[in-house]
């Protein structure tokens, strides 16, 4: 089963013991840089080396016999600090040599987004337009009061 890859290889896809590689991969502290390799032909050995990589990983030097796809996980130091060390990889039996660079980056930190508190919207009461009919109804009940006033209710209405 494959996984995700952070930096792909690929072996045999443009002749014999050919190596297609990226010039520059990308690691952080503390996770491993997984190498995938993929093996377009024949398979072979690979011989990995890491030059002057002593401040950033604990891996120096691996055989890999490589048929198909192969993972292969190079550990970085929990406090490796920025910079880089050269990933030599070689095929043919030493004829065929190709180097990329890894950068080891400490991760940018998210800064979380602050969210706006929506508030629900309230009702708004248009007390412009309700005045006159708590009003109207304020005459309406005090005609029943007092039945001697009752243009109360014409003014009511």
């Amino acid at each position: 089963m494959r996984g995700m890859a952070d930096c792909e290889i690929h072996l045999n896809r443009r002749g014999i013991n050919t190596i297609e590689l990226p010039a520059q991969a990308m690691a952080e502290p503390g996770r491993s840089l997984v190498l995938s390799f993929n093996n377009h032909g024949h398979p072979l050995h690979v011989s990995l080396s890491a030059v002057n990589a002593t401040r950033f990983t604990s891996f120096a030097h691996e055989n890999l016999f490589v048929q198909g796809e192969t993972e292969f996980p190079v550990p970085i130091l929990e406090d490796a600090g920025e910079g880089g060390f050269t990933l030599e990889v070689v095929t043919g039996y030493g004829r065929t040599r190709a180097e990329m660079k890894v950068m080891v980056r400490k991760p940018v930190p998210q800064v979380p987004v602050a969210k706006v508190e929506e508030k629900p919207a309230g009702r708004k009461i248009p007390w412009l337009k309700l005045a006159p009919v708590v009003l109207g109804l304020i005459l309406y009940g005090a005609s029943f009061l007092r039945p001697d006033m009752a243009f109360l209710k014409d003014l009511a209405f």
